[in-house]
């Protein structure tokens, strides 16, 4: 499971590689609560399978993965080109000027990592779509 986690993270620089596995394994975590809460009322739970992998599974197959790794590239890439090392040593103004940008980052964070987030299943839905 973990090699197929860092399947997920292609970028360039740790921050990017950080911030992709970030959000992806929020939106995993979320869905395999909802699976783990379906599951419980079924009568058959063999056929079932982990929530946490099939939450996985089911991330991984969707176009959800493919668009917040590139929404998040572009968001660290933007961040990443108005900040340099050098201007951490300056005054005041230039360090809320990198603060500023990094609130922006965050806040771009989670609205890409909110706008992708994985369908809820309806309570008391059909299970067979997430069984394997």
């Amino acid at each position: 499971m973990l090699s197929r986690l860092y399947s997920l993270a292609s970028g360039s620089s740790t921050l990017e590689k950080i911030v992709q596995l970030s959000a992806a394994a929020v939106i995993i975590f979320e869905r395999s609560f909802y699976l783990w809460d379906e599951r419980r009322y079924l009568e058959d739970k063999k056929e079932f399978g982990h929530p946490i992998n099939l939450a996985l599974e089911q991330y991984m197959a969707s176009p959800n993965a493919t668009a917040i790794r590139d929404a998040l590239s572009s968001a660290v890439h933007a961040y990443q080109a108005t900040s340099s090392p050098w201007k951490k040593t300056l005054i005041h103004a230039v360090t809320d000027g990198f603060t500023h940008r990094r609130a922006e980052l965050i806040n771009s964070i989670l609205k890409v990592t909110l706008q992708y987030r994985m369908p809820i299943p309806s309570p008391g839905g059909d299970m067979s779509r997430v069984c394997r």
